[in-house]
């Protein structure tokens, strides 16, 4: 996947972590596989220090903020080890931050609530001789992706 600003098809600046553009403008599903602590932060406004997610599908690990940690706590609690092996659905949103403006990874708590009850359902189903008929869905089952 391409993240960031690219030019004619080759990136302009390169991030060593996940950017929004990565989803091109497109809500998708993540499984968050791993959680490492203590990652630091260089920036024109000093040093921060923050979790980074490894999440199934992607290359590169997911630098969590504030707003988003607490969208996650929203979904599964106060104890991060509990978010390993949680699915969450993802977007870009323009943010201001700061004094400017700028494209941003969200959490969308409301869509991960649909994705989960979905991902449950088809389990349950499943199980179920003969399967039922073919329903749509709001979930790529093979990207993740967010249809519609």
């Amino acid at each position: 996947m391409a993240s960031g600003v690219t030019y004619q098809g080759a990136e302009l600046i390169e991030s060593q972590f996940l950017e929004a553009g990565s989803f091109n403008g497109k809500k998708v599903a993540r499984k968050i596989v791993s959680i490492r602590t203590g990652v630091k932060l260089k920036n024109e406004r000093g040093t921060s220090v923050k979790p980074a997610f490894r999440l199934e599908g992607e290359e590169k690990e997911w630098i969590l903020n504030t707003t988003n940690l607490k969208s996650l706590a929203k979904l599964y609690g106060y104890q991060a080890e509990g978010f390993v092996g949680k699915w969450v659905v993802l977007h870009g949103v323009i943010v201001e931050a700061f004094g400017s403006e700028k494209l941003s990874i969200r959490v969308d708590v409301d869509a991960t609530r649909k994705y989960n009850a979905s991902k449950a359902g088809k389990a349950e189903t499943e199980r179920v001789e003969p399967p039922p008929a073919p329903h749509q869905d709001d979930f790529d089952p093979d990207t993740g992706e967010v249809i519609g």
